[in-house]
């Protein structure tokens, strides 16, 4: 019998859900520390920018999130619910995987539930993980000894906690302000969103899902999985 926390009467929660669910999460961890962040959802298919002089000057830290929906395998053609059959598929829209690779800012926000219960623990059921160089697979299991990437053998699979610590500890991350090249949170992402051949590919592959839609593209057209969060972290320099 599948354990509560994988089980819902309602099914596997949207994306959206489990973004606004850990999202929450952070700003409510930084509230108690006494830290005003920023968050800023993007889509690199809009046009929009942000002004140069944004008020945001502070010096930190600003690092990128992709939140993916977890999935479950079939095993003998029957769904079995449990953590070794539990996966996400990392690739949609096309080409996403391989440009993440290619910016070592962005990481995956992988949940490790779907029961809503623990919606307000969202937080600590999470991977934070990204592709090294090496990787070329496009399924990304929890614990699955036969698959190619298992986060539970991966010691660049991080939890909250140590993701946090690796932030602070210097060890990922991007500097903006005095320390980095760019001067606030918002020239960042200006020039994420200058990523010319990143918003083609991706809007070039949005338009094949239009033409030869099924169940799993309509909601991934329905939750536009090409959106990225950005979060910033005031930080001194050290």
């Amino acid at each position: 019998m599948p354990i509560k926390i994988l089980t819902d009467n309602y099914g596997i929660p949207l994306e959206r859900e489990f973004e606004a669910w850990i999202v929450k999460g952070i700003r409510e961890y930084f509230k108690q520390i006494d830290e005003n962040i920023e968050i800023v959802a993007v889509s690199p298919k809009e046009e929009k920018k942000y002004p140069a002089d944004a008020s945001f000057f502070h010096n930190g830290k600003v690092i990128g999130l992709q939140f993916k929906r977890p999935k479950f395998k079939e095993l003998g053609g029957k769904y079995i619910i449990c953590y070794s059959r539990m996966e996400w598929d990392i690739d949609k829209p096309e080409h996403q995987y391989d440009l993440i690779k290619n910016n070592n800012n962005i990481y995956y926000a992988l949940p490790t539930f779907i029961n809503r219960a623990w919606q307000e623990n969202a937080l600590h059921h999470c991977f934070f993980w990204r592709p090294n160089k090496k990787d070329k697979h496009k399924y990304v299991w929890y614990n699955n000894s036969n698959a190619n990437i298992s986060l539970l053998e991966r010691t660049d699979a991080y939890r909250w906690g140590t993701f946090i610590e690796q932030i602070y500890s210097d060890n990922i991350g991007v500097w903006v302000g005095k320390k980095g090249k760019h001067k606030n949170v918002y020239n960042y992402i200006n020039d994420f969103l200058s990523w010319d051949d990143h918003k083609k590919e991706l809007n070039d592959e949005q338009s094949k899902n239009r033409k030869t839609q099924d169940n799993e593209s309509f909601i991934g057209e329905q939750e536009d999985n090409s959106i990225y969060y950005f979060i910033f972290i005031p930080m001194n320099e050290h």
